[in-house]
């Protein structure tokens, strides 16, 4: 048995994301938390029964998201989690749950059967840079042989000497 099927919690937890989940909002509220009944607010998902509580890194990670600030309006948004690691009050590395825009390039891994939400612009005018994707370096032609640096790779046999290539007969022995 599993720790997390020892002791079930009502809210999820890094381990309940082990890989990187696409999941759309379906509601939130707020509710008293913990020992000290601390009162916060709970993001709810589409097909996972746990809420997630938020802090003030998850709530500013949710609004550049969404791109609203107000959770009113994050209704049926598509978020993803994503398993992370911070710092508890001791100072030791403890996982924890990250929230970024979808990516829709990568296979998904989520529970839900929508589509990502759009791309909602950030706040203040602010965009995200493209994703980065790796483009293969041209192929090599007759005017470009494949040891140029046109062609994208290095030459293997170190840097030209400067000066003419002395005659190798000048280096002969003789007897």
């Amino acid at each position: 048995m599993k720790f997390n099927e020892a002791f079930p919690s009502k809210y999820l937890k890094a381990a309940d994301v082990p890989f990187p989940r696409t999941m759309r909002i379906k509601g939130s509220r707020q509710e008293e938390v913990g020992p000290d009944k601390d009162l916060r607010m709970i993001l709810y998902f589409d097909n996972e029964p746990k809420g997630l509580v938020l802090g003030k890194t998850t709530w500013q990670q949710v609004e550049i998201v969404t791109g609203m600030d107000d959770t009113d309006h994050w209704n049926g948004q598509s978020i993803e989690l994503h398993q992370d690691l911070t710092r508890n009050p001791q100072g030791q590395q403890v996982p924890c749950i990250r929230i970024r825009r979808p990516n829709t390039l990568a296979p998904q891994h989520h529970t839900t059967q929508y589509a990502p939400a759009p791309a909602a612009p950030l706040p203040n005018g602010a965009s995200m840079p493209p994703p980065q994707q790796y483009q293969q370096p041209p192929a090599p032609t007759a005017a470009t042989p494949p040891w140029s640096p046109e062609a994208g790779i290095a030459q293997t046999r170190g840097p030209a000497p400067d000066g003419p290539i002395p005659d190798p007969a000048e280096y002969a022995i003789r007897r």
